[in-house]
């Protein structure tokens, strides 16, 4: 059973950057993620393709803490590079502009779920259920939307 959770944020700025310095809201998400039984790395824009795969043939989740700006156009650089790795990993989009800009964001065929406001309690339930294979059992997971036949699904 995978177990593995790779999360990426794709900020550069003067106060913070992806690679040396991950923002506060993915160690807390990593840190509530370890203390419900998940492994959980963190993905470096400086890791070889190498790295990235063998990282990737044990994930089951990539989640992305995406803010409004540049910080987008990182994360669906890194999503591009995944899928082609492992198109069966799941990508789960969470952050202030997957909250605000929901629908915008489920536009994109990168992003498989969409995570909207504080995300550490759904986003580990959703990862239980998809470790379980259990893709039916999403509705009971809050703050979730997703594409259904072309529609957007959201959960209370």
């Amino acid at each position: 059973m995978k177990k593995l959770v790779l999360l990426y944020n794709g900020v550069s700025t003067a106060y913070a950057d992806a690679d040396n310095s991950p923002s506060f809201s993915l160690m807390a998400l990593s840190s509530y993620l370890k203390s419900q039984g998940f492994r959980v790395k963190l993905i470096l824009n400086k890791y070889s393709d190498k790295e990235l795969a063998k990282l990737c043939q044990e994930c089951l989740v990539v989640g992305f803490s995406v803010y409004t700006g540049n910080g987008i156009n990182h994360c669906l650089k890194m999503a591009r590079k995944i899928r082609k790795i492992n198109p069966k990993i799941n990508f789960v989009w969470g952050g202030y502009h997957p909250t605000l800009e929901y629908e915008q964001t489920l536009a994109n065929p990168l992003v498989d779920w969409v995570i909207r406001g504080q995300g550490e309690i759904a986003f580990a339930r959703l990862v239980r259920e998809l470790t379980k294979g259990k893709k039916a059992r999403v509705m009971k997971v809050p703050n979730l939307c997703f594409m259904r036949e072309g529609k957007i699904v959201q959960t209370k």
